[in-house]
């Protein structure tokens, strides 16, 4: 197992809020037992090993289920069995655990056998291919939308440029769509801006569809919270504002017994 650092988004992805305990607790040993793209062994039994502390409150058949919750929730590819073993691949690891020269252990989908410790893997959108030959910086933002790997999609993410009406392109040829169930939830995140949520959203895709291919944003979910959480701040500073600056009426005139 590597030691690899936990993304802070996770801290305040409601997607990952959602998650059972047992998931919740199963994520980051995930990350650490994944070689360097993402691949993992995704055996109930051997990832139970991994958390010696919680072996008290879970057992592994837990863990299987948790695993199928975080495959339901996108956070990992459907599962793949070759020789016995069971595999599966933990979405956005290139974008958040990025290495130079990515060493693969364990099978794709599909591939018999992998020669352990081969570099000669298929390496993060714009790093080029084996040992770091053809490394190009913005390159890679151009990349063809066939080439993607379908399971390191997110929530809301398209290959093909979506129908919808708040939408903006991301880096590696991706788009971003705003779904109907989406813009329920940031209804209810963010009631401060209350009306003005459809015109802060589109004012957020313009600016975002306006920046060149190489400066695209590669976490269209990410960008839109940051960007509402920042109007809900200056619209409740406004209303709080608005609120002070009002004075308080007068009280009627014997409203008090005054003593002398």
């Amino acid at each position: 197992m590597k030691n690899r650092h936990f993304h802070t988004r996770y801290l305040t992805d409601p997607l990952f809020a959602r998650l059972s305990l047992c998931a919740k607790v199963i994520w980051q040993p995930i990350t650490c037992m994944a070689d360097d793209i993402g691949i993992f062994p995704a055996d109930g039994h051997a990832i139970h090993m991994a958390i010696p502390a919680y072996h008290g409150d879970f057992t592994a058949a837990d863990v299987d289920a948790a695993v199928e919750e975080l495959v339901k929730a996108g956070f990992i590819s459907t599962p793949w069995s070759i020789d016995g073993r069971t595999f599966a691949k933990r979405s956005w690891f290139e974008n958040e655990h990025w290495t130079r020269n990515p060493r693969q252990l364990y099978p794709l989908e599909g591939q018999e056998k992998v020669s352990r410790g081969s570099s000669e893997t298929p390496c993060a959108i714009g790093t080029g291919k084996g040992k770091g030959k053809g490394k190009s910086k913005g390159r890679g933002n151009t990349r063809n939308p066939s080439q993607v790997d379908k399971s390191t999609l997110r929530p809301g993410e398209f290959l093909e440029e979506p129908k919808a009406e708040l939408r903006f392109p991301l880096r590696g040829g991706k788009w971003f769509a705003v779904t109907e169930e989406s813009y329920k939830q940031y209804q209810n995140s963010y009631p401060d801006i209350g009306p003005d949520l459809f015109a802060v959203l589109s004012k957020a895709c313009q600016w975002a569809s306006s920046l060149s291919p190489k400066n695209r944003k590669a976490n269209g979910a990410l960008f839109l919270k940051n960007w509402l959480d920042r109007q809900n701040t200056s619209a409740r500073f406004k209303q709080s504002s608005f609120k002070q600056s009002t004075p308080d009426p007068k009280p009627p005139v014997n409203q008090f017994d005054w003593e002398d």
